[in-house]
């Protein structure tokens, strides 16, 4: 295992092995290249200061999860355990009362100023948790496009323009369809 062959030095927190790493002109299957983290730089110091004579150890190949295991192992580091969990809940919990009674017992504290007269404090009425800061400030609101027709004479005014124009296409088409009869182009079925 090479997490023993490396506490000699020091103690090891984590060894990862790369996932099969093809080399060059090697023919193998096994990782040949590992990631070994430990806790202090003493311990790199030693390592680094140890000559290769000193060093024998047994190779013995490392155990990698894989297909199922490797995924159920996945699964369970990726998620803690409850009752973990529940201590780290139950602590933040614990700090979070622990502040909000200090903040009350700030507000509750009667302070007097140099002339005897008692203080009066505001209570924040922070949302707790919230992401956006409040802001007093009214949102503004959108200009009204001017209004074109305001007057019902300037409305009638208009549609009497409408009808007009109509009218007059309805004449042209009229005419554009006596001419082409007389041409004998228009068919109209």
């Amino acid at each position: 295992n090479v997490e023993n062959v490396f506490s000699v030095y020091g103690s090891v927190l984590s060894v990862v092995f790369t996932e099969y790493q093809r080399v060059p002109g090697i023919a193998s299957d096994k990782p040949r290249n590992a990631h070994v983290t430990f806790e202090d730089e003493e311990s790199i110091d030693k390592l680094i200061s140890v000559s290769e004579q000193d060093v024998v150890a047994a190779y013995e190949p490392p155990r990698l999860a894989t297909g199922m295991q490797k995924w159920v192992a996945q699964y369970y580091h990726e998620r803690p355990d409850v009752s973990k969990l529940q201590q780290q809940v139950g602590r933040f919990m614990e700090a979070f009362d622990r502040q909000v009674k200090e903040e009350k017992a700030n507000l509750e504290t009667k302070e007097i100023d140099e002339d005897g007269f008692e203080l009066v404090k505001r209570k924040s009425r922070k949302l707790r948790g919230s992401v956006l800061p409040i802001s007093n400030a009214r949102p503004k609101k959108k200009k009204k496009a001017p209004v074109i027709n305001f007057y019902k004479n300037q409305k009638r005014e208009q549609q009497q323009k409408k009808l007009a124009l109509l009218r007059q296409k309805f004449e042209e088409d009229k005419e554009r369809i006596v001419e082409m009869r007389k041409q004998r182009k228009f068919k109209p079925y």
